[in-house]
């Protein structure tokens, strides 16, 4: 009995200890080796904003992308953004080799793309299928946060997006506290607004503002209605498709490659640095070569890696330092004696000719290369998706002597452009393009 008694306070002891424990855990304190501090944080002194990572300030001076990372380091950036996880765990690895971090994109379907934001069905395995790649990357030493969707706001009616967004960012919270979450959107105050009331665990906002970047400050006090917070600009660079001049057959007219890279420098001395209250830095529009209206448009790099006037540009604005090999500078171009604004019309199977004046900074000989390509099939494509990017028409080109070609008008009437690329002994490349109409000749 006595022994039975025995067993039954050790029992009763042990269930106490148990309770107890569960109750009142211990608390747990950080060791010698851990951080006090989140791996990458905002944070607010009075009204001034500040990223932190590893408990050190961090300025984001980054290019989106998903290649040419030892390419962004040497020029002085430190930071690539993606707009999906596909090959994420690659781009992670390379941008830890070269001491760049990620801001990681979490692809949301849009929807003009068919998604419907009202059924719960498909707004939860969205999120389920955001869940999994956050559990999958999330302590990748080369993450620095979270894009959750890229401009679901382009051609939407459904505002039930941003909550879907926000119940996506409060789990990312709960599974990864070590890197905050951002939304990419266009300058705009309902928006803004909107993702204020109804997204409030987003952490800071993203702008994808392009050539708005030339009127910063006026265009996001304007986006700011309802959101005073920190941002980043997630994507810049040379003037959009969208608001460029058009040809009479409403194609768009591109900038030469040298006048992007001073539009570049202008618009990042004028104002991408002017605001250290509020803004975490920026990402550059296109690190890496892509199709959008055409190949070089955003292209910061040609098809086959060289570098482009845009690169050193990006060089200037972090570094404060040109290259000392410059890019090839071009002084104008023109087919049959006419500029790109003049809406160019050939007669089909008839010659002509187009030239380009460049010259080189240090004087060394170049080198021209010449494409026809036929116009891009994008008419009812917008907000960077997919395209089929035309291929050169071969057979046309029938002579080159330097920064002069002559060539025969395709068979085919429609549009096309003539694109001319100017490279320097390294490799460094200018490049212009301009675009003409090929009609009927008299004589068919």
């Amino acid at each position: 009995m006595k022994r039975n008694h025995k067993l039954l306070l050790l029992f009763s002891g042990v269930m106490v200890l148990a309770i107890t424990g569960c109750m009142f855990p211990e608390k747990k304190f950080p060791g010698p080796e851990a951080p006090f501090s989140k791996t990458v944080e905002i944070r607010q002194t009075g009204k001034k904003y500040q990223l932190y990572r590893n408990g050190k300030p961090y300025y984001i001076r980054g290019a989106g992308g998903d290649q040419y990372f030892a390419e962004l380091a040497a020029n002085g950036g430190n930071s690539i953004r993606t707009w999906s996880t596909h090959g994420l765990q690659e781009v992670l690895d390379q941008a830890a080799a070269h001491d760049l971090t990620v801001l990681a994109g979490l692809d949301l379907w849009p929807e003009r793309l068919g998604m419907d934001y009202s059924d719960p069905v498909m707004v939860l395995e969205q999120k389920e299928r955001i869940r999994k790649d956050v559990l999958t990357y999330k302590d990748h030493p080369a993450l620095l946060m979270w894009g959750i969707g890229n401009e679901l706001d382009l051609g939407y009616a459904n505002e039930s997006v941003w909550e879907a967004v926000n119940e996506i960012a409060a789990m990312i919270h709960e599974i990864d506290p070590n890197h905050p979450t951002t939304t990419m959107i266009m300058p705009n105050a309902r928006n803004t607004r909107l993702i204020a009331e109804k997204a409030p665990e987003i952490d800071l906002l993203s702008f994808n503002v392009f050539g708005a970047a030339g009127k910063l400050d006026e265009n996001l006090r304007k986006a700011w209605w309802g959101w005073k917070g920190p941002y980043i600009i997630s994507e810049w660079g040379g003037l959009g498709w969208w608001e460029r001049q058009t040809t009479q057959w409403y194609v768009p007219i591109d900038m030469t490659g040298t006048l992007k890279a001073e539009k570049l420098v202008e618009v990042y001395s004028e104002s991408m640095k002017e605001d250290t209250m509020w803004c975490m830095g920026s990402y550059l529009f296109f690190w890496g070569n892509k199709q959008e209206r055409t190949h070089t448009w955003f292209s910061f790099f040609t098809e086959d890696g060289h570098p482009t006037s845009l690169v050193e540009a990006a060089r200037y604005n972090w570094t404060g330092k040109w290259p000392e090999n410059r890019t090839p500078v071009i002084d104008s171009v023109k087919l049959n004696n006419r500029i790109d604004s003049e809406n160019i019309y050939l007669y089909k199977r008839q010659r002509y000719t187009a030239r380009v004046l460049a010259q080189d900074p240090e004087g060394e000989p170049l080198n021209f290369k010449w494409e026809i390509r036929p116009e891009g099939k994008y008419i009812k494509i917008t907000g960077g998706d997919k395209e089929y990017k035309p291929q050169p028409i071969e057979g046309l080109i029938e002579t080159i002597e330097g920064g002069q070609m002559s060539f025969k008008a395709p068979d085919e009437t429609g549009p096309y452009r003539i694109f001319v690329y100017i490279s320097d002994p390294q490799g460094s490349t200018a490049i212009a393009d301009i675009p003409f109409y090929v009609t009927h000749s008299s004589i068919d």
